[in-house]
């Protein structure tokens, strides 16, 4: 996506640009909510996409910062790629993500409940 910037004959103008990070926002917004819905909870794609908007709408501040937090650590880390890439074996994409659902995990518990379920589940004992 970005590399049509490079490629194209003229430069893109500030509302291509916005438009490009509004849509890498929303993919990432949903890609927040998405995975650990896929993880913890038995449901049809269909249903775990309804939650993310229902989830976004209901707590849509936090869902929005938690979104422009890795929007922007991915903007900084491919602004100053040259000097990043010597993080990413350290860092990589792993440490935003974990606390970008940091941010949200309290409203995902009491959503979701989370906390409940893994209380309710049989636990196995070691041999």
């Amino acid at each position: 996506m970005a590399m049509l910037f490079w490629w194209a004959e003229r430069s893109p103008s500030a509302g291509t640009v916005a438009l490009y990070l509004f849509a890498l926002l929303v993919v990432l917004i949903v890609n927040t909510l998405y995975w650990p819905q896929l993880v913890l909870f038995r449901q049809k794609a269909s249903i775990r996409l309804r939650n993310c908007l229902l989830f976004s709408v209901r707590y849509f501040w936090r869902v929005l910062g938690a979104g422009c937090l890795q929007l922007g650590y991915l903007v900084v880390f491919v602004l100053f790629a040259p000097w990043t890439l010597l993080l990413l074996p350290i860092l990589g994409v792993w440490y935003i993500l974990f606390l970008s659902q940091f941010m949200i995990y309290e409203q995902m518990d009491a959503a979701f409940g989370i906390e409940e379920q893994f209380n309710k589940a049989p636990q196995s004992v070691p041999d």
